[in-house]
C-alpha cells in the first residue's frame, strides 16, 4: 500500500512542477545569477596646479614724437640759455665709471642737435654731456614753436665813385701831399719813469695795492709785448696772502710817455 501512495505523491509533484515552472522561472533565474560586481568608484581628481604668475615686465617708454623739420637747422647761437628736461637723462664724462642720472625738471644747457636728439650739458663748455629727444625738452616751446628769425646780412658799403682820368692837354693833376710820419715820443729816463709810476699809484690807477704798500720803485728794460715795444717800470709792494705777508712785483707798461696799463710781470695779466 505504501509504494502505491509514494508513486502517487511523485506523480502529483511532477504535475505540479510542470504546471508551476513558467511562473517561478524568473525567480529561480534571479537567484541563480550572481550579482554584477560593483565598479570601483574613481576618486575625485586632484585639482591642477595653478601656473606661476608671469614676471613683471619693465615699462616700455613710448617713442618720442619727431621734432619739427626746422629744428635740424638750428645753430648753437640760436639756442636758449637753458632748457628743462621732461624725462630723466644719463650724463657721462670721459673716464667716469658710472653715468650721472638727472631727473625730469632739471635745467641743462643745449649744445647741439644730432638727428632727433638734443645734446645737453650741465656745465657749459665742460665734458659732461647727455642726449635726450628734442621733444622731451621745452626747446621748441621756448622758441615759440617756430624757427628763430635770421638777421639779414649787413649791406655792403657802396663802391667809391670812379676817378676820372686827367684831360689831355689840361693842367697836370696834383698828387696829394704825404702826411709827415709822427715823430717817436722821447724816451723817459729812470727818474721820470719812477715819478710817472708814483703819480699813477697816487691817482688810484690800480686797486690791487696802494702807495703806502710800495717798498721800492725801479725803471726797467724795454720789452716787446703783442708786437709793441714799451718802456717799463717795476714796483715791489707787500701784500697779505693766504701764505702770509709776501713781497709782490707789479710792472708798468709805458708808451708815448704814459702808462698804458699795469700787469703782473710773469703772467702778463692786467692788474685792475
Amino acid at each position: 500500500m505504501k509504494p502505491v501512495v509514494g508513486l502517487i505523491g511523485i506523480a502529483v509533484a511532477g504535475v505540479a512542477g510542470y504546471l508551476l515552472e513558467p511562473s517561478v522561472r524568473p525567480s529561480l533565474i534571479s537567484v541563480q545569477q550572481p550579482a554584477a560586481p560593483e565598479e570601483p568608484r574613481s576618486e575625485d581628481p586632484e585639482p591642477a596646479a595653478e601656473p606661476p604668475p608671469p614676471a613683471p615686465q619693465p615699462p616700455v617708454e613710448p617713442p618720442s614724437a619727431a621734432p619739427p623739420a626746422w629744428v635740424a637747422a638750428l645753430k648753437p647761437d640760436q639756442f636758449p640759455g637753458k632748457v628743462t628736461l621732461k624725462r630723466s637723462v644719463e650724463f657721462s664724462a670721459p673716464g667716469a665709471a658710472q653715468a650721472l642720472v638727472m631727473e625730469a625738471g632739471t635745467q641743462a644747457t643745449p649744445v647741439r642737435i644730432e638727428g632727433n636728439d638734443l645734446v645737453v650739458t650741465l656745465v657749459p663748455g665742460g665734458p659732461i654731456e647727455g642726449r635726450v629727444p628734442v621733444m622731451e625738452t621745452d626747446l621748441v616751446a621756448l622758441l615759440g614753436n617756430q624757427p628763430p628769425a635770421v638777421e639779414p646780412p649787413a649791406p655792403e658799403p657802396p663802391a667809391p665813385d670812379p676817378v676820372e682820368p686827367p684831360v689831355a692837354g689840361g693842367e697836370p693833376m696834383e698828387e696829394p701831399a704825404e702826411e709827415p710820419a709822427p715823430e717817436p715820443a722821447a724816451s723817459l729816463d729812470a727818474e721820470e719813469i719812477v715819478k710817472l709810476m708814483q703819480d699813477s699809484i697816487k691817482a688810484g690807477s690800480v686797486s690791487e695795492f696802494t702807495f703806502d704798500q710800495v717798498l721800492g720803485w725801479k725803471a726797467g728794460e724795454d720789452e716787446e709785448r703783442d708786437g709793441v715795444t714799451y718802456q717799463t717800470g717795476l714796483v715791489a709792494y707787500k701784500a697779505e696772502t693766504i701764505f702770509g705777508v709776501k713781497t709782490i712785483q707789479a710792472q708798468a707798461l709805458i708808451d708815448g710817455g704814459k702808462i698804458v696799463r699795469w700787469i703782473w710781470p710773469k703772467s702778463g695779466m692786467e692788474i685792475k
